[in-house]
C-alpha cells in the first residue's frame, strides 16, 4: 500500500488531486454489499487494483476523498469506490459517506449515500438531519430507497420518514411511495395589567402530521391526516398570588386529505370549548367535501 497528500490540479477541470495512494492483489477477490462493507477470499484468476484518492474542486468547496477498487479476471470486472463527501470542504453544511458498486459483464449499478447536514454548519438551529439513501440500476431497471430520514427545521418542528423509487429505462415509466409524520409544539404565557386586575393568559398548541403517498407516471393516490390542538385560559390573580381562570379554551381539529387520481375528499372536525365563570359552551364543525 502507498498513500501520500498532493494538491495536483487536474488540467483545466477545475478539479484537483488532494490525496493519493494505491494496493495490488492478484489470486483474490473482495465483495461488497450495498452498504460498502466488504470481505475478501482467495480466488484464483482473480485481480485488485486500488488506488486512494481525494478529489475536489480548485475553489475547496467540495470534495470527496476514498478508495476505487477495480477488480478483473475470470471474464468479470468489478470497479468500486468508497469515500467520504464534504459540502463545502471547510465549515461544511453536509458530511458523509458515498459508495458505488459497478459490475461487467452485468452491467449493474448499486450503493448508498448518506449525509448529515448542518444549517448553520456551526449550531444546525435553521436545518440539521440525517438522510441515508440506497440506490441499483440495471436490466432496464433502477430504484432509490432510504432506509432513513430524520430531520428538524428551526430545533421545533420535528419529521421522520421513507421514500421508495422504482422505475423502467426501457419504458419511461416509474412508481414510488412517500411516507413520513412530522410534529410541532409550543406554549407561551403572558402577564398584564388591565385597569386594577393582573391578568395570565396560557396558551399550549401544537400539531402533528402522518401521511402515506403512491404515486408513479400517471398521478398519485394516498392518505394524510393533520391534528391541530390549543388549549388555554386567561386567569386573574387573586389574595395568594396565585391566578383563577376566567377564560378557559380548548380546541382540537382532525382532518383527513384522501385522492386518487379522480378527485379529493376532505373529511373532518373541529371541537371547540369555552368556560367563562363556571359556565362551559361546546361547538363541533363537520367538514365532509368532494374536490
Amino acid at each position: 500500500k502507498l498513500a501520500s497528500s498532493a494538491n495536483i490540479p487536474l488540467g483545466p477541470s477545475g478539479l484537483k488531486l488532494t490525496k493519493l495512494g494505491g494496493e495490488f492483489g492478484y489470486n483474490y477477490a473482495i465483495q461488497f454489499t450495498e452498504t460498502g462493507t466488504s470481505t475478501g477470499n482467495p480466488q484464483e484468476g482473480n485481480y485488485v487494483v486500488g488506488l486512494t484518492l481525494g478529489v475536489a474542486d480548485l475553489a475547496g468547496m467540495v470534495e470527496v476523498e476514498g478508495t476505487s477498487l477495480v477488480q478483473f479476471g475470470n471474464g468479470k470486472f468489478d470497479l468500486n469506490l468508497d469515500g467520504q463527501i464534504s459540502i463545502p470542504k471547510q465549515n461544511s453544511v453536509a458530511v458523509g459517506k458515498v459508495n458505488a458498486n459497478y459490475k461487467l459483464p452485468d452491467h449493474t449499478l448499486a450503493g448508498s449515500l448518506g449525509l448529515d447536514v448542518n444549517v448553520p454548519p456551526s449550531t444546525g438551529k435553521v436545518l440539521n438531519g440525517n438522510f441515508e439513501m440506497k440506490y441499483a440500476a440495471g436490466g432496464g431497471n433502477w430504484s432509490v430507497s432510504s432506509t432513513d430520514i430524520s430531520a428538524s427545521l428551526f430545533r421545533e418542528v420535528q419529521f421522520t420518514g421513507n421514500i421508495a423509487l422504482a422505475g423502467s429505462t426501457d419504458k419511461d415509466t416509474f412508481s414510488g411511495v412517500l411516507s413520513g409524520s412530522a410534529a410541532y409544539d409550543f406554549s407561551i404565557r403572558k402577564d398584564f395589567k388591565i385597569l386594577a386586575w393582573n391578568l395570565r393568559a396560557q396558551l399550549a398548541t401544537g400539531f402533528n402530521f402522518k401521511g402515506d403517498i403512491a404515486f408513479d407516471d400517471t398521478g398519485a393516490e394516498g392518505n394524510v391526516s393533520l391534528n391541530i390542538y390549543a388549549n388555554g385560559d386567561i386567569g386573574v390573580e387573586n389574595d395568594i398570588g396565585g391566578y383563577d381562570t376566567v377564560i378557559g379554551i380548548s380546541g382540537s381539529s382532525l382532518a383527513q386529505l384522501k385522492f386518487n387520481r379522480e378527485n379529493v375528499t376532505v373529511t373532518g372536525q373541529m371541537d371547540v370549548t369555552f368556560t367563562f365563570k363556571g359556565f362551559e359552551y361546546g361547538e363541533t364543525i363537520h367538514i365532509n367535501q368532494t374536490i
